[in-house]
């Protein structure tokens, strides 16, 4: 390809451009910014003007701010655009950004690398043959700014495409990681950091030039545990932690050491973020299968100590929380020891690596010391089980009575880690039966509500327990909906949690207090935010889903119905607050059916038209401003669905109006290249079949093909609705489909052979092959020698009524024309039979039976058929013996 260079007309058209965006506060900032994005749209070649800019290729000199906005236009343009340059213009951005990583402004050399990175968010190392070749030449170069600006690109592409960068060209590669390892033992902080955080990246695909270093690496890292600076040494617990996780085998030699230095740092390092990343380390090492378990044994008295100290709130955790609940919380910061000492700053260099981006907003969002002390005591409790309760539980009992009420905090949240794990031991020792009591009184009655909180938390975790006991479960209840109603909002957000966790749970046992929740749940909706606010709706979508009867009684559904659509009414369709609604009007729509249908005409007309909406965009190559992910595509769908579920024949008044059909939208949808897109459209579309089949009539090729398509697809969810819907049309259309039929069954055929099988997929699999032997039977039966193995078996494990039945036809409808196919089978073929449960169903059950007497002539021998009986379960010989003897 032609060199590209710039033409000098709009390169200084380009620098104008430029110029009037750079400052945000004058009155033409908007415009300009408006006629930048037009100019962008009209020259394809723009970003490549923006290249020259940036590396300065302009016959005037550019300030460094003029540059670097350029670099970062340049960078969003790559990761959206990068495919529509021509070969020499990316040939020319490349070029010029690779020489940008050695500039002497270290903003423009990191603003290069990101550059690069947008670059391969579109296309593979190999389309930038010149970019490995580069790092190298500046990793090995004696200029201190190319050698850091290569290293931070590294760096990023190890963080955001390690598989890229693993998968490249071992030659290549390999002088790079000989560098990146040399810089574990630099001088320099930063490139200490950057070199662990590469290699870390790097682990989970780890290339062969890195793998043949790994003993050596091990020794340099134990060796780094001393290390001065705090952030080098918690990308040294990350470090190890991935090691421990992925290649567990080249940590065994070293084990008992990695083991003692983990456990000082995590009980005496000076850092808080150091103590954090080894607490972590414990949870990992807890899922390994090679553990030698004696050794880890031995140190638990220690460990369980020091991650019980870790599991205390820190004052600026507090100081947090409280400036987060503000003053009518109860939870007051004047009340607890002096303010602890902040950390002095870390070094310069140290600050300027430092790539985790600070939580704001949310303190329950941090992944904190305290967390993952809890979360590394879980993983012992789950691995070591009672063993533990020896050296843990008189910690907790003295905690537990303290008067530091942080102190009792840590004990209470420490018997929620553990209490899943050590369940068998608490029981037998009488702990479960005294303590669920106890927390239910904390949460109604302790001074303090963060100690309420946590007690909510660890009551949840007996759910499984409270269930059983109607009594506890009431109790539960009630202490749950009194603190969702204080001002506190972390215990709001924990009470509705440890309510929705209890109440999944205890599905139909909730009915008692359905009226009295959805009173709390509801006032919640008007009040709570964020991330309360989520569990809200689910606590509301699990009452849909479990005690339905109590639901659906007109005072509670139209109790909750008020409450949701007057919040619908107050969202906007792009409003990402309408996700989670929708998520919740599903269960809500399929449990309260009929009883819905006064709200159902604006949420039908208003799901359609975000779809539509969503779908238009997507067509527009503009699905960048559908929200990133998929949710507000998959929440709609979900609800038309629901709305076909719940309202049956009755959804054709709802949907005949709408243009684009629903057909027509689900069908575009099921175009998606999204895994949950395609869930919920095949799921759809199932739902539509069975309630208003007329609305597919012009449609139903296309959508079968759509089908057929998502047949083999990666994700078993969409190839078992895909399987699924196909099975509702073939239902739905009838007979007509018997022209069709060859095609189907050829592909669902190959899905049933025993070696090719997919048990997740052999259900739906099996009914859609029965529905089409009732319609085709030759088409059927040609290929019954292939799958009957799977269908007769397939049977055996069917618990839906419905279609069991539809199975048991369709063998029934081949048996005497292909009984030589099913005597290769005859003991799966009886046993099928014989268990058919559903007594209600009496002209099938004697069709059965009828069946059963004739196969028993076609085996002469008595001795063998009594033979082939007994070795199934009694219950199933006994039906046998009834079925005949009722012919």
């Amino acid at each position: 390809a032609m060199a590209w260079t710039p033409e000098a007309a709009s390169l200084k058209y380009t620098v104008e451009l430029l110029t009037s965006c750079a400052d945000p506060v004058s009155p033409g900032h908007v415009a300009a910014l408006q006629a930048m994005e037009a100019y962008r749209a009209s020259h394809p070649d723009f970003a490549a003007y923006l290249a020259a800019v940036y590396a300065q290729d302009y016959p005037e000199p550019v300030s460094g701010a003029l540059r670097t906005i350029a670099g970062l236009q340049l960078k969003n343009i790559m990761a959206q655009q990068s495919s529509l340059l021509g070969e020499g213009q990316r040939a020319y951005v490349q070029s010029k950004t690779a020489s940008m990583l050695a500039d002497a402004d270290r903003q423009l050399r990191h603003t290069a690398a990101m550059v690069m990175n947008s670059l391969l968010m579109m296309h593979e190392l190999s389309s930038w043959p010149g970019l490995l070749p580069t790092l190298r030449q500046g990793l090995e170069s004696q200029d201190p700014n190319a050698s850091e600006g290569c290293l931070f690109a590294v760096d990023l592409i190890a963080q955001d495409y390690p598989n890229k960068l693993a998968g490249a060209d071992a030659g290549m590669l390999e002088p790079i990681m000989n560098q990146v390892l040399q810089r574990t033992g630099s001088s320099n902080v930063a490139q200490r950091c950057h070199s662990l955080s590469i290699i870390t990246n790097l682990l989970p695909n780890i290339p062969a030039c890195l793998r043949q270093h790994m003993a050596q690496l091990i020794g340099v890292l134990l060796t780094m545990c001393q290390d001065s600076s705090d952030r080098v040494r918690e990308l040294v617990c990350d470090c190890l932690d991935t090691i421990v996780d992925m290649h567990p085998d080249y940590a065994k030699s070293n084990f008992e050491t990695i083991i003692n230095a983990m456990l000082h740092l995590t009980e005496h390092d000076p850092s808080v973020r150091v103590r954090r990343a080894a607490a972590d380390f414990w949870g990992t090492l807890c899922m390994q299968t090679f553990i030698p378990l004696d050794l880890l044994e031995a140190k638990l008295p220690t460990l369980l100590t020091v991650l019980l100290n870790g599991m205390q709130y820190s004052q600026e955790e507090i100081d947090t929380i409280h400036a987060d609940e503000g003053a009518d919380s109860g939870i007051n910061p004047a009340s607890l020891n002096k303010k602890a000492e902040k950390l002095a700053q870390e070094a310069d260099d140290e600050e300027e690596f430092d790539d985790e981006d600070d939580e704001e907003g949310d303190p329950e969002a941090e992944w904190t010391l305290r967390k993952a002390s809890a979360n590394g005591l879980d993983e012992l409790a789950n691995r070591f089980n009672e063993k533990i309760m020896g050296p843990l539980w008189p910690h907790v009992q003295d905690r537990m009575q303290s008067e530091n009420w942080l102190v009792r905090e840590s004990a209470i949240l420490a018997i929620g880690a553990v209490c899943v794990g050590t369940q068998d031991f608490m029981m037998q020792h009488n702990l479960t039966q005294q303590l669920v009591p106890h927390l239910i009184k904390l949460i109604s009655s302790d001074p303090q509500p963060l100690v309420r909180a946590i007690a909510c938390w660890t009551l949840s975790r007996f759910d499984l327990y409270i269930m059983e006991e109607q009594e506890l479960l009431s109790s539960s209840v009630q202490a749950l909906l009194s603190s969702m109603q204080l001002p506190s909002k972390m215990l709001q957000e924990h009470a509705v949690s440890a309510f929705a966790t209890i109440g999944e749970k205890a599905t139909t046992s909730m009915a008692p207090f359905v009226g009295a929740s959805l009173d709390v749940l509801c006032q919640a909706l008007n009040i709570y935010r964020s991330r309360p606010l989520l569990i809200v709706y689910d606590s509301i979508s699990v009452l849909a889903s479990g005690p339905q009867d109590e639901f659906r009684k007109p005072e509670n559904g139209q109790k909750i119905c008020g409450v949701i659509m007057q919040k619908w009414a107050g969202l906007k369709d792009d409003d990402l607050n309408m996700v989670p609604l929708l998520e919740c009007l599903t269960p809500i729509i399929t449990c309260l059916g009929v009883d819905f249908i006064p709200h159902a005409e604006a949420v039908a007309q208003r799901c359609h038209a975000i779809l539509v909406n969503a779908i238009s965009l997507i067509a527009q190559g503009r699905d960048d401003e559908t929200s990133a992910d998929t949710s507000f595509i998959v929440s709609s769908l979900d609800v038309l669905a629901a709305l076909c579920e719940g309202l049956g024949s009755q959804v054709e008044a709802l949907f005949k109006p709408l243009q684009p059909s629903v057909s027509d939208v689900v069908l575009a949808c099921s175009g998606s290249f999204y895994d949950d897109v395609l869930q919920s459209s095949f799921a759809c579309l199932g739902e539509l079949a069975k309630a208003y089949p007329q609305d597919m009539n012009s449609r139903i090729a296309e959508l079968v093909q759509s089908a057929l398509q998502n047949f083999q697809a990666k994700q078993a969810a969409v190839a078992n609705n895909a399987i699924w819907s196909l099975g509702e049309i073939v239902s739905a259309v009838g007979a007509p489909m018997a022209q069709g039929a060859d095609i189907i069954l050829d592909a669902i055929v190959p899905m049933l052979e025993p070696q090719t099988l997919k048990a997740k997929l052999s259900e739906n699999s099996v009914v859609l092959f029965s529905k089409l032997a009732l319609i085709a039977p030759e088409a059927a039966a040609s290929r019954l020698p292939k799958v009957v193995s799977t269908v007769l078996q397939t049977m055996h494990r069917m618990f839906d009524e419905a279609e069991l039945i539809v199975c048991m036809q369709s063998t029934l409808s081949l048996l005497q024309n292909c009984f030589a196919v099913y005597s290769t089978q005859l003991p799966h073929l009886v046993y099928a039979l014989g268990s058919f449960r559903f007594d209600n169903n009496k002209q099938l059950l004697a069709q059965i039976g009828q069946a059963l007497k004739w196969i028993r002539t076609q085996v002469p021998d008595e001795g063998t058929w009594n033979q082939m009986v007994s070795h199934m379960p009694p219950p199933t010989q006994s039906a046998i013996a009834a079925h005949i003897a009722a012919v």
